[in-house]
């Protein structure tokens, strides 16, 4: 089992000219899926946070929060790794989410999104992936907690 990936595959996989923030899904997933995640978030050691208005900037995210419908498609931010901002997008469907490849400065950082993505396929046993900005058909990379592995896919782009 690998727990990461190398940077230097990761950004190849991504092509020469990528858009810079990648869409990430955890696939299957369900409005009533949000707790858990943010509860393995929490565990991890990576705090909640929100983005958006609502309770403010920076307010932590109580999984009450996503009972109130006012807060659909707001946004909160995770930080796996310094210099690593993940920003989750409160949709009632699927979980979903965004890095910034121009923060995958190192090893580390690219270390932190993947243990990112262990820790939400392992909490929904749901594959988890990566995609080019805008295009979720075009999986870069995907984790798989079945087998607790990561496929990458080279891309033209």
């Amino acid at each position: 089992m690998s727990t990461s990936i190398s940077r230097d595959s990761l950004m190849a996989a991504f092509g020469e000219n990528p858009m810079v923030l990648p869409d990430g899904i955890v696939h299957g997933t369900r409005a009533a899926d949000w707790p858990v995640v943010l509860d393995a978030l929490s565990r991890a050691g990576w705090p909640a946070r929100w983005n958006s208005p609502g309770p403010g900037p920076g307010t932590p995210v109580d999984p009450r929060d996503f009972d109130d419908p006012s807060r659909h498609y707001d946004s909160f931010a995770v930080h796996p790794a310094p210099g690593v901002r993940v920003n989750f997008f409160w949709y009632p469907g699927e979980v979903v989410f965004d890095i910034d490849l121009r923060e995958l400065r190192d090893q580390a950082s690219v270390d932190g999104v993947c243990a990112l993505m262990i820790v939400l396929g392992e909490a929904t046993g749901r594959t988890v992936t990566l995609s080019q900005e805008g295009d979720e058909d075009a999986v870069v990379v995907s984790y798989d907690p079945g087998d607790s592995s990561f496929r990458l896919t080279s891309s033209e782009g």
